[in-house]
């Protein structure tokens, strides 16, 4: 929606159904509004188009299998940078703009930035982006049934994606357990380990992060959790 500054009004530019987008601002000429969306109800793996604001036009800057978000046009408007996992973890990328219209393919600006939160450009051009590195792991204690107090040092239950582990739940039986594995919160994988020999089944879910840790079914043939 277009709200006016002077009077208040309002306008519909276009309706996205149940996916919400990501705006990434006007451009500095006015003419065009950017912003990602996802390419259906789930809102998973998002494309990142702009609008022309009089809503004559409409393109498609990026699309692909990729998750692409977090668009923000360069200060000259020559460029949109925005975050996409396609090379396999988060990155910065950019394409090339003429008008509301992409030139060229988009092109790798930096690798592996992980989670970032953009802030927007200086004057010289400089970006400035916020980024958290959190990593989460499961730890495995011995208790005293009687007192509950510890009677040996935690140890990690996997030795393997070490800080991307998160959300565990013991199987009702106490001899599995399930957890929530990976770098990217919004694209969690599904693991069940054994806890006696350590042998593990992934399942390639699109869970959300440990938040919302997996929860045994009472006869622990199924487990359950929160998707993206």
């Amino acid at each position: 929606m277009l709200i006016s500054v002077s009077d208040g009004s309002v306008t519909r530019l276009k309706s996205t159904g149940w996916r919400s987008p990501g705006l990434g601002g006007f451009s500095p000429d006015g003419k065009f509004l950017l912003y990602s969306v996802g390419r259906n109800e789930t809102g998973d793996d998002q494309d990142i188009l702009v609008i022309a604001v009089d809503g004559t036009s409409e393109t498609v800057l990026v699309e692909g299998p990729s998750n692409d978000i977090q668009p923000s046009w360069t200060p000259d408007g020559r460029a949109v940078l925005f975050v996409s996992d396609r090379s396999g973890s988060q990155a910065l990328w950019a394409v090339r703009m003429e008008g509301g219209t992409p030139k060229g393919p988009a092109e790798l600006i930096r690798p592996n930035v992980g989670q970032i939160w953009p802030k927007g450009f200086t004057r010289d051009g400089s970006f400035f982006y916020g980024s958290l590195d959190r990593q989460v792991d499961l730890y495995v204690a011995s208790l005293d049934p009687a007192t509950l107090a510890v009677i040996a040092q935690p140890t990690p239950l996997t030795d393997r994606f070490v800080g991307s582990n998160s959300g565990g739940a013991w199987s009702p039986a106490g001899r599995l357990v399930a957890f929530l594995r990976g770098p990217d919160r919004r694209s969690k994988s599904l693991v069940v380990r054994s806890v006696s020999n350590g042998t593990e089944r992934t399942l390639p879910t699109r869970f959300m992060d440990g938040f919302f840790p997996a929860r045994w079914a009472r006869r622990g043939s199924r487990t359950a959790g929160r998707f993206w």
